[in-house]
């Protein structure tokens, strides 16, 4: 059972977490939360935290519950299993982020459309992913998800990815392409063969620079170091390639 949390608002990036989060689930045994944390405006002068406070925080719970239950609805016609809601008044990555580390959870996704890399880097750099004790899902697009692309800085596929594709891919009737960060890096029949042990064939590999990449694809699956950070061949392929990434930590 892979356990997901999904971060959610009344917006469009939200709509197409949820719907990959979907997805995925037609891949694995999933169950999938839904949280909306947003830290309300405190009216100005207010500072009573007694019982008309505490009504006050109910009332604004009811409402949150109301502006995504539209969106849990409409996302689970697409969806293999029902969306659990969870409600919070607190501030998002706070909130996420405990919710990550008592929850026991196994993914955790979050949309963002914007296609520029500054976006992609500051989530990488923030508090919530540089903690997150699980996999992370950025999800850049919608598409239906056919076929997965493996993109490798060493010649080897790292414990981290393949537990992340063990884990998800239980039903392995997709694509699996592998993308070589440097043109001189990269063992193919290695990496093919431990692919291959997991129960996947791979299509296609590419090396970057130098091979034509897809300018569109459903899902890219990469390690990162959170301690080393990132190189620009690493960003130079996630802007040239519009695609939802996976980001399977490691130290």
């Amino acid at each position: 059972m892979v356990r997901t949390l999904v971060a959610v608002s009344p917006d469009i990036e939200s709509s197409i977490a949820l719907r990959l989060a979907c997805e995925l689930a037609h891949f694995c045994e999933m169950s999938i939360q839904a949280i909306y944390a947003k830290e309300p405006e405190v009216p100005g002068g207010y500072t009573d935290f007694g019982w008309a406070r505490r009504t006050w925080e109910r009332t604004l719970i009811e409402k949150f519950e109301r502006e995504i239950s539209q969106l849990i609805k409409t996302e689970e016609r697409f969806c293999p299993v029902t969306i659990q809601p969870i409600v919070t008044t607190s501030e998002r990555d706070k909130a996420v982020l405990e919710r990550l580390r008592t929850g026991e959870y196994d993914l955790f996704v979050e949309g963002a459309l914007s296609p520029e890399m500054e976006v992609v880097k500051e989530r990488l750099d923030s508090k919530l992913y540089q903690n997150a004790p699980v996999p992370v899902v950025l999800v850049r697009n919608l598409m239906k998800v056919d076929r997965v692309m493996v993109v490798l800085d060493r010649d080897f596929l790292s414990d981290q990815v393949s537990e992340v594709l063990k884990s998800l891919f239980e039903k392995k009737d997709l694509q699996m392409d592998v993308c070589f960060l440097k043109a001189e890096v990269g063992d193919n029949a290695a990496t093919i063969e431990a692919l291959r042990s997991l129960g996947f064939s791979v299509r296609n590999v590419y090396r970057y620079p130098g091979s034509e990449l897809p300018s569109e694809y459903p899902l890219i699956i990469t390690e990162f170091n959170r301690h080393k950070g990132y190189s620009e061949s690493y960003f130079r392929v996630l802007e040239n390639v519009n695609a939802s990434v996976l980001f399977a930590w490691s130290e």
